[in-house]
Formats: structure tokens, sequence, C-alpha cells
């Protein structure tokens, strides 16, 4: 099972308000991009072509979305998701410690004060 059609971020104008006014965590496996808004939590996955052909990307994807599905309640902000080159050679748990970490600190942090 997916993230459900209302949690999904899928308007181009809100990807870019949250890459432009956004705040934004690294780590050696993802970036993650977030902006608070009112309207709930909207979750976007990028996966570039580098990543190889259609289904290594949509694997990659799924696995995410598992991964995001936990955070949901938690999280009250707009968050694009993408993963660096390095995700390649991880395993899903090492992606999931990590993710789970920079989700924790982005619904902890300033997306729990909606502006």
């Amino acid at each position: 099972m997916g993230i459900p059609r209302k949690y999904r971020l899928t308007s181009g104008k809100l990807f870019g308000e949250v890459y432009k006014r956004g705040k934004m965590l690294k780590s050696p496996l993802f970036v993650v991009y977030y902006l608070p808004i009112e309207h709930g939590p909207k979750v976007g996955i990028v996966v570039s072509k580098k990543f190889g052909k259609a289904v290594k990307r949509n694997k990659l994807k799924r696995q995410i979305r598992e991964i995001v599905r936990g955070h949901l309640p938690h999280l009250k902000c707009a968050v694009v998701i993408l993963p660096r080159m390095r995700v390649k050679e991880a395993s899903f748990h090492e992606m999931k410690r990590m993710l789970d970490d920079m989700l924790e600190q982005v619904g902890g942090g300033e997306c729990s004060e909606i502006p």
C-alpha cells in the first residue's frame, strides 16, 4: 500500500515553494526539503533517471514510501525527498534508519508549528 492520495505532493507550484522557501536536511543517503503548510502533510519523492531504468527507480520509490507512511501522522508540512546516489549501495535497513531520523527531526522541529 502506498501513500494515500490526500498526502501526495502533486502540485508543481507547491514543489517549487518547498524548494525555494523550505528548509533542507542532508545525510549521506538523502536530501529532505520541508516547508510548514496548513493543509496537513504532503510528501513528494523525486528519483533521478541517473539511478537506472524505471524498475530500479520505482523499487526505490516504493521503499521510501513504505518508510514515510509511518511518519504521516506526525508530519504537518510538505516534504520532498531526494535520494542520493549512495543509496544504491545501502540496504533497506540503513535507508530506513537514516530516513526515520530525518523525518523525526522534521516532524518534531519547525513543522510542528504552522506559520
